[in-house]
């Protein structure tokens, strides 16, 4: 560097140039002053800026391609599912529908009877000025409508999901089926219509009595929360009567 100054400047030579111009310029041909930008630069720049532009244009078509919005709207088509599977599409499996006894469970928790019978018909809610307490027990069902025995127990269970009520004529292997029919009406009848509390103490509190539910529940729903109720028996119960 002998020959130059600190700045880079000769005596009688050109000054230093960035490496950019010097390259792209003609050294024969001394840059125009209205110019600032030379042409040659113009169209590295345009070059290099095309092709950023053509990269990231193809970037931005492979995430359309792949994105999940474009897989559900596609590959899920009927056309594509031809193409890619020429067995057609798969089968899916139909939702199995809920028993008569999964469905009374469903009633009786939709319906909020375990607010006063407790969960699972385990009942032990009090019921303030009630005469008995409490409000009734449920998961003893069986009991109240007089099934003495497992097997008619079993029978009556069987013949409510069948969607058969238990005071059908029809003979459905119920020990005392008729008794049993009755008992099954009136269960039906308070279910329906209600029940009123009988008071403790005359001058207390009216206790809260059984709404009716004959504008909320079909009779579906009626028949299979009592199927619901009389499978929360405990089966026990038959074996110490035996």
């Amino acid at each position: 560097m002998a020959c130059r100054r600190d700045a880079g400047e000769g005596g009688d030579g050109a000054r230093l140039r960035s490496f950019l111009i010097v390259a792209m310029s003609n050294p024969a041909k001394k840059p125009d002053s209205r110019d600032p930008v030379p042409g040659r630069i113009l169209l590295v720049l345009g070059c290099v800026g095309g092709g950023l532009l053509a990269f990231y244009l193809v970037l931005a078509v492979q995430a359309w391609a792949w994105s999940p919005a474009v897989y559900v709207r596609y590959a899920e088509s009927p056309r594509s599912r031809t193409l890619l599977d020429p067995a057609g599409p798969p089968v899916r499996p139909q939702a199995t529908q809920p028993t008569p006894v999964e469905h009374g469970r469903e009633v009786y928790r939709r319906a909020g009877c375990a607010v006063c019978h407790g969960v699972d018909g385990k009942g032990g809610v009090i019921n303030p000025n009630y005469q008995r307490g409490t409000f009734p027990q449920l998961n003893n069902i069986s009991q109240r409508l007089f099934l003495r025995d497992a097997d008619s127990h079993a029978a009556a269970l069987e013949a409510l999901n069948e969607g058969i009520p238990l005071d059908a004529d029809e003979d459905l292997g119920i020990d005392r089926q008729r008794l049993v029919g009755v008992q099954y009406a009136n269960v039906v009848r308070i279910i329906l219509d209600g029940n009123p509390a009988q008071r403790k103490d005359p001058a207390g509190v009216a206790p809260l009595p059984m709404p009716g539910w004959r504008d909320r529940l079909s009779e579906t729903d009626v028949r299979d929360v009592i199927a619901y109720l009389i499978s929360l028996q405990d089966l026990k119960v038959y074996e110490e009567e035996e």
